[in-house]
């Protein structure tokens, strides 16, 4: 009998201690729960950091690409700017505009910008532009011909691949030579 009673009791004891260890355990749940959602707020704040780093990373190649194409527009030296200027006038006569006459500016002396008709030149261009390395060199227009010609001509001139403004254009109506209007431009062109 007493080893009928001391199994009892084991086996009490064992109910005893397992109840204790399982209200224990239970007891932990909340704090493993809490513990879970704190990993997971973490993960999910690491995730949305990982997407702003890939994207600044493809903001910083877009940008360090747009430096390299705007690097390869603007002009070299003065030799690269007189072969934009002769692409520049033989494509005046290739978009149908007449009698073209055309004025390298010296930027010493913008006096010269008065040839091609009275323009006036800005000689702080290239700063406002945000290119302070660079030199804007200015090169006066005159032609004859009808606006969709000059508008041809201004996307042709575009498409030439060089740093280039259109500083004034001046349309002036002479009965003389309708349906031709004169016409004058001036371009600043951007080198180092």
């Amino acid at each position: 009998m007493k080893s009928f009673k001391l199994i009892i009791a084991g086996i009490v004891l064992a109910i005893v201690v397992f109840f204790t260890l399982f209200i224990l355990e239970m007891a932990k749940t909340p704090k493993l729960a809490e513990q879970k959602h704190e990993h997971e707020k973490i993960i999910s704040e690491a995730k949305v950091a990982k997407k702003k780093l890939e994207k600044f990373r493809k903001d910083i190649t877009e940008l360090n690409n747009l430096d390299s194409y705007v690097k390869t527009m603007v002009l070299p030296d003065e030799a690269a700017v007189l072969g934009v200027i002769k692409e520049a006038s033989l494509l005046a006569g290739k978009d149908g505009l007449k009698d073209p006459e055309i004025y390298y500016i010296n930027p010493d002396r913008p006096a010269s910008a008065m040839q091609g008709g009275s323009i006036n030149l800005n000689a702080d261009l290239a700063r406002s532009m945000g290119l302070a390395k660079s030199k804007a060199v200015f090169v006066s227009l005159k032609f004859k011909g009808g606006f969709v010609s000059l508008l041809n001509y201004l996307k042709d001139v575009y498409a030439l691949k060089a740093a280039f403004s259109v500083e004034k254009v001046s349309i002036d109506r002479d009965d003389a030579i309708l349906p031709l209007q004169n016409m004058y431009l001036l371009l600043a062109l951007y080198m180092y």
